[in-house]
């Protein structure tokens, strides 16, 4: 992938928190978490050429916080956020802080009401299945992410435009060169330790064909984090 052509599968747009960060109870904090074999995470999905990454982060966060209340498992509508968020700009980008709002109102749909086109469409309007009730924001350290994972999935902002990310194979991201110029939004799915180094598991949204499967590894470290990381984090809740 050049980077003419990575440009077209970001769409991270960038916003100052919205609210103060939570404090997450770090007693809980573990060696490790992973969502992926724990349960309440869909299989990897593909954004396409359209910069709609913020709606797939905000969704990973939705269909799985959906599960923690229910255990039930959905597959959400991403092209309902793409096309009915007016506060953002579609495949020109977002952020997931405006989906969560727009979804706070307007309940999500399931992908089979409300297909994935990854182009920009007109707003349509339907029965949803679930409704965002609040989100909290995360503080830029790595105790307070691994307490916020262990409450669930984590929807996180990173830099994703360079060399580092976008030809990752295998093995843990960990160098400071990385750019954190925030342009992606992904989905945090756990932590854990590899050969003593501190890992973040994310699930990104470009196919199981990039990167590992289409997750990537990224080494934990306070504040901004590698590649940004840690710096537009947030944890939601549904019905």
């Amino acid at each position: 992938m050049t980077e003419d052509e990575a440009q077209k599968w970001l769409g991270g747009i960038p916003q100052d928190m919205e609210i103060a960060p939570t404090i997450f109870d770090e007693s809980e904090n573990a060696d490790s978490i992973n969502w992926v074999t724990k349960g309440g995470v869909n299989g990897v999905k593909n954004q396409g050429r359209c910069g709609s990454c913020w709606s797939f982060g905000a969704t990973a966060g939705s269909e799985h916080a959906h599960w923690r209340a229910t255990q039930e498992l959905l597959n959400l509508s991403e092209q309902q956020a793409v096309d009915c968020v007016t506060n953002a700009n579609g495949c020109r980008g977002g952020w997931h802080t405006s989906a969560w709002n727009y979804f706070k109102t307007n309940p999500q749909m399931l992908s089979s009401q409300y297909p994935y086109k990854a182009k920009d469409g007109k707003c349509k309007t339907g029965k949803g299945s679930v409704q965002v009730t609040s989100f909290e924001g995360i503080d830029r350290t790595v105790a307070q992410h691994k307490a916020a994972l262990n409450n669930g999935v984590v929807t996180i902002a990173l830099a994703a435009g360079n060399n580092y990310f976008r030809n990752y194979k295998k093995g843990i991201v960990d160098n400071a060169r990385c750019p954190t110029k925030i342009d992606h939004v992904v989905a945090m799915v756990g932590y854990g330790t590899a050969n003593g180094k501190d890992f973040w598991l994310i699930r990104n949204s470009w196919g199981p064909r990039w990167g590992d499967k289409g997750y990537i590894r990224i080494a934990a470290h306070d504040g901004a984090g590698i590649c940004g990381c840690q710096t537009g984090s947030y944890l939601v809740t549904t019905d």
